[in-house]
C-alpha cells in the first residue's frame, strides 16, 4: 500500500486521474475528488476535505484517524464587494462513496464543518440573517461499519435578530449498517444548531427585534436502498 501526502494527491488529481491503487492519507487538506481502489486515514492523521472534494473507492474506505469538513470563516464580508444575502455561510458536505465497505474504526472520527457565525456582523445590512448550516455527512457503501463517531457539523450563530443555523445531518445509503462499542461516543450524532442573534437596542434599551433561537439538531438518516457500487 502506497502512502501519499494529501498535498501530493490534490496536485496529481488536478493534472490527471489517479491510477488504480491503495492510498494512505497523511495529515493535510484535500482540494479535489479522489477515486482509487481503497483509501485509509490512519491513526494520528487529520485530513480536511475542502469544498468540492470527495473520497471515492472501488473497494474500501477505512478511517482510523480524523476526517473533518471545511468550516466557514465567520469574518464579515466587504459590503462593497458582495450583497449580504449572497454571502456563503453554509459548511460544505463530506461525501464518502465505496464499492464494498466504509469502516470507521474505534479511533476514527468524521466531523462536519462548522457553519459561519454572524453574531459579530454588526452592520444593519446583515440583520435577521440565519447562521450558516453545519456540514452534512453522506456515506454510501453496501456495508457501513461504525465503531467510532460520525458527527454532523455545528450550525453557526445568527446575526442580529436572526435564527441560528441548523446542525449538519448524517445520510447513509446502503444495505447494511453495523455499529460497535469501540468508543464511548460511537455512533451517529447530528450536529448542534447555532444560537439565535440578539435583537438591536434603541433609546430606552428595549430590544427592537425579538431574538429568535433555532437550536435544531441535525438528523441521522438511514435509507435501506442499494448502495452505489459504481464510483465513476
Amino acid at each position: 500500500m502506497k502512502t501519499y501526502s494529501t498535498t501530493a494527491i490534490a496536485l496529481i488529481a488536478t493534472i490527471a486521474p489517479i491510477a488504480a491503487q491503495d492510498l494512505v492519507l497523511s495529515s493535510g487538506e484535500i482540494s479535489t475528488s479522489i477515486q482509487v481502489d481503497s483509501i485509509m486515514i490512519p491513526l494520528g492523521a487529520e485530513v480536511v476535505l475542502l469544498k468540492g472534494a470527495s473520497l471515492r473507492a472501488s473497494e474500501r474506505i477505512t478511517i482510523d484517524g480524523y476526517l473533518r469538513g471545511t468550516s466557514i470563516a465567520s469574518s464579515a464580508p466587504d459590503l462593497d464587494q458582495v450583497h449580504p444575502r449572497d454571502v456563503e455561510t453554509d459548511a460544505p458536505a463530506i461525501e464518502l462513496i465505496a464499492g464494498e465497505s466504509i469502516q470507521i474504526g474505534p479511533t476514527g472520527r468524521v466531523v462536519g464543518g462548522v457553519g459561519a457565525s454572524l453574531d459579530q456582523w454588526d452592520s444593519r445590512s446583515f440583520d435577521k440573517l440565519i447562521g450558516g448550516q453545519g456540514g452534512d455527512i453522506f456515506l454510501s457503501a453496501p456495508v457501513v461499519w461504525i465503531d467510532g463517531a460520525v458527527e454532523g457539523g455545528q450550525g453557526g450563530d445568527g446575526a442580529r435578530g436572526g435564527s441560528g443555523g441548523s446542525g449538519g445531518s448524517i445520510w447513509l445509503e446502503g444495505e447494511g449498517l453495523k455499529t460497535g462499542l469501540g468508543t464511548a461516543n460511537a455512533g451517529l450524532i447530528g450536529g448542534p444548531g447555532g444560537q439565535g442573534g440578539l435583537g438591536r437596542q434603541f433609546g430606552d434599551g428595549r430590544p427592537r427585534d425579538r431574538p429568535r433561537t433555532l437550536t435544531r439538531r441535525g438528523r441521522s438518516w438511514w435509507r435501506c436502498t442499494p448502495a452505489r457500487t459504481s464510483v465513476a
